[in-house]
Order: structure tokens, then sequence, then C-alpha cells
């Protein structure tokens, strides 16, 4: 039943604070995953010190974003499971190609990344953008803490990606390319 939503996401993380007795942290997340961090700090104030994003832009901006680097079938509920579970390892290989400046050595991080696969991790790419875009209009306004963005400009996924939107949602975030 766990659907990758906003709220279902907040209250995940607000589950692993509680279960560390982790009273109030500063939260760092990326990409996709910076918008749990986000509501998290909306729904759980007290809880969050502060955000740490890494190519976490606004949440409108990421359908678009979605639609450039996604293909169709990865955002088609089950069907997008199904070959992202099938795939998995040559996506999180692709991935790091992408993601990554242009000529870098990716071998680290692709080992990385299959020794979780072999291990049990999952890669939720089409379960979490499928999430996502059903959350597309939801106000991602009043956060109160600090904020940082890092925004990596090599990341060809974010090629198209402005940061800055970020701050019509988090008008306090600095923002560093």
């Amino acid at each position: 039943t766990y659907g990758h939503s906003l709220n279902q996401g907040a209250a995940a993380v607000i589950a692993v604070l509680d279960a560390l007795s982790i009273a109030k942290t500063w939260l760092a997340f990326s990409c996709g995953n910076g918008f749990y961090a986000m509501r998290t700090a909306q729904l759980a104030p007290d809880r969050v010190a502060g955000l740490f994003l890494t190519q976490t832009p606004a949440l409108r901006v990421m359908a678009p974003w979605t639609q450039r680097i996604l293909p169709r079938a990865l955002r088609t509920p089950v069907l997008g499971q199904i070959l992202v579970w099938l795939t998995r390892k040559k996506l999180s290989h692709g991935w790091y190609q992408v993601a990554l400046p242009r000529g870098a050595d990716a071998s680290s991080y692709q080992t990385t990344a299959n020794n979780a696969l072999t291990a049990g991790g999952s890669f939720c790419l089409a379960s979490i953008t499928q999430g996502l875009a059903r959350e597309i209009d939801t106000p991602m306004s009043g956060i109160g803490v600090p904020c940082t963005l890092l925004w990596g400009e090599k990341d060809h996924s974010h090629k198209h990606t402005d940061p800055a939107s970020l701050l019509n949602d988090i008008p306090h975030a600095e923002i560093i390319r």
C-alpha cells in the first residue's frame, strides 16, 4: 500500500527518527527524495533543524524532467516497476553515466549499486516518479528551517532544470552551484 506519496515519505522519515531516538536533525536528501525531506519539514518542523538538498528543484518542475528523462514505460504503473526490477543493474549503471560528469569513472558507484541490489536493495525510480507525479500540485511552501541546495551543474539528467525554481517554495534557501 506504499505509494510513495509525500505524506507517506515524511511518515517514513519520522518513523526512522523515532526508531533511532533522534529528536531533531538536519535531513540530507537528493533529487526526488528531497521532496520527502521538504514534506517532513512541513509536517514536523520541530523534528527538522534544516535541510541539505542536492539536485532538488521545485516539485512542479519535476513533471517536465520526468517527461524528458524517463521512458513512458517507466512512468506507467506496474509496468514501470517490473521493468525497473528486471533491468535494475543496467539502469543503475546507466544512471551514473548520465548523472556524473562526462568522462568520470562511474565504476565505484556502479559497484556499490550492484552490491546493494544483490543484497536486496531496491531501485525505486519508477515508484518514486509515479508517486511524485500524483503530488505535482501539492504546495511545498511554508518551510521555515534553514535550507542549502547543492547543485551539480555537470549532472546531465538535470541539464534543463532550473535549481532556482526551489526559491519559489523556500525563498531563503541558499543555492550552491
